[in-house]
């Protein structure tokens, strides 16, 4: 380009321009670029994490527990198995790991005292299937009008005696128990007679159950019927 056209390039302002343009085009492009490549990535794997997230919540909840055949406290939801002594039960070891089971869920689901609440939502929830659980927790919540929350309150207690243990496959069993509840001054005002039809999946049981051994107990349905008045 000449002198004389190089100079009215200048003074049309065209120069500027293309100037403008061509250091927008290599500096400040390619910084637009990797700003918007940084956010589209964020975004997505934002999404992908909270999507993850919502899957893992559907899941079904299964958590290995250990339980113990003679339990002194039925809020525990992790203990060892003590010495047990099959043989004067004439059970099957699997029966009499499961009518433990049994007996040790039926407790800590029926119990009742106010201070313990959070370690009785935890024990169902650990070892009971998402629909148990779920049922379990709206019976219990407090706009249910016949939830124990509502009917015991605070100073209420209500303890539970297992009666009998009647086993109708090896997933299915029968446990009746009594229920008795006092008030806050120790006066008794329910002396009940209930049957809880439950099954369950456990891990097999050997012949040898040494101390520490572990069972995968899992209740799938649980369904309560109440038989009448206690003595």
């Amino acid at each position: 380009m000449s002198r004389e056209g190089l100079r009215e390039y200048i003074e049309s302002g065209n120069y500027f321009k293309d100037a403008m343009k061509w250091y927008s085009d290599k500096y400040l492009l390619p910084i637009n670029q990797k700003i918007w490549f940084f956010y589209s990535a964020l975004i997505l794997v934002v999404a992908i994490t909270a999507l993850i997230i919502n899957v893992s919540k559907l899941l079904p909840i299964r958590q290995e527990l250990r339980y113990a055949i003679s339990i002194s406290n039925t809020h525990e939801t992790k203990a060892q198995i003590m010495d047990m002594n099959i043989t004067d039960t004439g059970m099957t070891p699997y029966k009499f790991v499961a009518n433990s089971l049994l007996k040790n869920y039926v407790t800590n689901r029926e119990n009742y005292d106010y201070n313990l609440l959070d370690k009785q939502f935890s024990h169902i929830q650990n070892s009971s299937t998402r629909m148990v659980f779920k049922r379990f927790y709206n019976y219990m919540s407090i706009n249910n009008p016949d939830s124990p929350v509502m009917r015991y309150q605070k100073y209420a207690r209500r303890n539970v005696t297992i009666t009998n243990v009647k086993f109708l496959s090896d997933t299915d069993a029968i446990v009746q128990f009594n229920s008795t509840s006092k008030d806050g001054g120790n006066n008794s005002f329910e002396n009940l007679n209930w049957e809880a039809m439950i099954s369950f999946q456990m891990g097999d049981v050997g012949m040898r159950l040494p101390t520490g051994s572990r069972f995968d107990f899992t209740v799938t349905d649980y369904k309560l019927k109440l038989l009448g008045e206690g003595k």
